[in-house]
This record gives structure tokens, sequence and C-alpha cells, in this order.
């Protein structure tokens, strides 16, 4: 019979591995958000707002909500907020594709985000 401890050791492998592969996922489609080209022609003065701009630029430099929002003064239910419009207006699923959709984009965000 197989004991508590051998259990947990197997549940803890199997967390491990579930990690392992939502990583591997993230990674093949930010590679394919770069090499499929944008089905949606993002115009950045019209369709993002400042925020959403700024938001998008600490997704660039790889922040969690909460740096974020530290950094922005605002809650992280708001950063979740600006990160779905994101998502939504740039047509991405994932922080790194909007990052990597953002790049390909050629959006200098260091000049249009605002303090």
């Amino acid at each position: 019979m197989t004991s508590v401890v051998e259990m947990r050791a197997d549940l803890e492998a199997a967390y491990a591995e579930v990690s392992r592969l939502r990583k591997a996922l993230t990674t093949v489609r930010a590679l394919e958000a770069m090499l499929t080209p944008p089905v949606h022609v993002l115009h950045p003065d019209n369709d993002l707002t400042s925020r959403e701009y700024e938001t998008l630029g600490y997704l660039r430099q790889g922040l969690g909500n909460k740096d974020i929002a530290n950094k922005m003064c605002v809650t992280t239910s708001t950063v979740r907020t600006h990160v779905l419009h994101l998502f939504a207006k740039m047509h991405v699923h994932t922080r790194a594709e909007a990052a990597i959709t953002g790049i390909r984009l050629e959006l200098n965000l260091e000049e249009m985000t605002r303090p």
C-alpha cells in the first residue's frame, strides 16, 4: 500500500510537471505570435489609453500585476483590467504575446508612457 509520504511526493511531482508544461505552452504561444502576422493593426494613438501603454511597457519588462500596481499606484484589480483590455485590443491571449506584439508593432512605449 502506498504511504502518505509517497502520495505527497507523487502529487508534488505532478504539480511540478504541470508548471513546466504551462511554461512551455507560454513559450510556444509567444513564438507563434512572433511568426504569425498580426490580424489586427493596432493604431497606437487611437486604440490604447495612456495607462494601457504604461501597462504594456511594464509587461514588456516582465513585471507581475503586483509590481505593476505598485509602480502605477493602482490596485492589482485595475492592472488586471488594463491587461484584459490589452489582450482584447491586441488580439492576444498571454502576457508574453502582448509584450511580443508590442515589440513587433514597434511601439516606442518609453516615450508614450506618461508619468
